[in-house]
């Protein structure tokens, strides 16, 4: 846990192990994948472009995305505020380009199934940005906040200060670890975003601050 005031810290504290295996603790750089947290980084990121392209918000998504033509005529407000209500099969989900062409709406009784609104961001994103999505992100979020333990994960490099993750699982009604969580499994795979504790906190109160865009 971290306490922050004005961007310096108060008090900081820690229980159990980074990493189960070499017994590391964790410590105030420790960085682990975010998944969750990235879609409001990503959402930050996306509405960084609009302003800058002085694009409006009224504009149909499936104008800038033309495998969406005919499936959603979505604005990019709607999109933001409201979610698209469009999903995509689990097992597309490794690739974003790929799933991009597999959204669509979802049965009431079907599963394996996620949101398609991060995907949708991401590839809008893209499109904005010439340089792609990983750019854009280092552009506005990592080199602007001029943060130091954020960056996109590399299996090849290997980090001393890397939190390793597990899925939970149950014995005899208890939580315990599970098996590891895989890089290559999760939804971001290669553009998978790794952070510390005391960077999550820096961004979200500075975008949550509106420090990314203009007064207006």
């Amino acid at each position: 846990y971290i306490a922050l005031r004005n961007d310096k810290i108060l008090f900081s504290g820690s229980s159990g192990v980074a990493n189960s295996i070499t017994a590391n603790t964790f410590k105030l750089d420790s960085v682990t994948i975010v998944n969750v947290y990235q879609e409001f980084i990503d959402r930050a990121v996306l509405l960084g472009l609009i302003q800058n392209r002085s694009i409006s918000l009224t504009n149909k998504i499936a104008d800038y995305l033309p495998e969406l033509k005919g499936k959603t005529e979505l604005t990019l407000r709607e999109l933001l505020v409201h979610g698209s209500d469009l999903y995509v099969k689990n097992k597309y989900c490794t690739r974003n380009s790929v799933a991009l062409e597999h959204l669509g709406f979802k049965g009431e009784n079907e599963n394996n199934y996620g949101s398609g609104d991060s995907i949708i961001i991401r590839e809008l994103i893209s499109s904005f940005n010439k340089s792609g999505y990983r750019s854009a992100v280092n552009k506005f979020i990592i080199d602007s906040f001029g943060l130091m333990n954020t960056s996109f994960y590399n299996e090849e490099k290997q980090q001393a200060n890397k939190v390793v993750g597990y899925r939970p699982k149950k014995v005899n009604g208890h939580l315990t670890q599970g098996k590891r969580i895989d890089i290559d499994s999760t939804e971001l795979y290669q553009n998978q975003l790794t952070m510390s504790i005391s960077d999550i906190l820096v961004t979200f109160r500075r975008i949550a601050s509106n420090k990314l865009f203009s007064k207006k």
